[in-house]
């Protein structure tokens, strides 16, 4: 060998552990992200499976309670417009119209026991909702789990 190709070669190795170094850092980036785009994906599915499980207890407890949600607003809406005339009707009682305070209150009471029925439905088929919703999730996570208990590692032939 020349001493050109000695230097040339003596160059080439003291660069090699800047280059070795850079190829790390690289390749660290590159995992970095490929996690954060795991993550991405995973935060995805999960609130996916969140959405749907919610949406599927609340139109189980709405349907096993017997209760309508458009109806339960306009319910309310009359309750607050009912409030709104019984506490009128206060202050005109105090001017001697005990007859329209009466009325007013017997139409907040039967108001309130319907709200109240509803609300003792959804409380009655809470646990038995919620039970059933925890095996529904169990089972999901069970399929998953066995989905990934299928996979193989691809290994490398020696």
């Amino acid at each position: 060998m020349t001493d050109t190709e000695r230097n040339g070669l003596g160059a080439r190795l003291r660069r090699l552990p800047g280059q070795l170094l850079l190829a790390l850092v690289n390749a660290t980036a590159v995992l970095v992200i490929v996690a954060a785009v795991l993550v991405l994906v995973a935060y995805g599915r999960i609130d996916a499976i969140t959405e749907r499980l919610t949406s599927t207890v609340t139109a189980a407890v709405m349907s096993q309670a017997g209760v309508d949600p458009k109806a339960a607003l306009a319910d309310l809406d009359g309750l607050r417009s009912d409030v709104r005339a019984l506490t009128e009707a206060l202050a005109t009682a105090k001017s001697g119209g005990q007859a329209l305070l009466a009325a007013q209150a017997e139409r907040l009471e039967a108001r309130l026991d319907t709200l109240q029925a509803g609300l003792a439905g959804i409380r009655q088929s809470r646990t038995a909702l919620l039970n059933e919703a925890l095996s529904e999730a169990t089972r999901s996570l069970a399929d998953a789990l066995g989905r990934l208990q299928g996979c193989v590692i691809p290994t490398t032939g020696s």
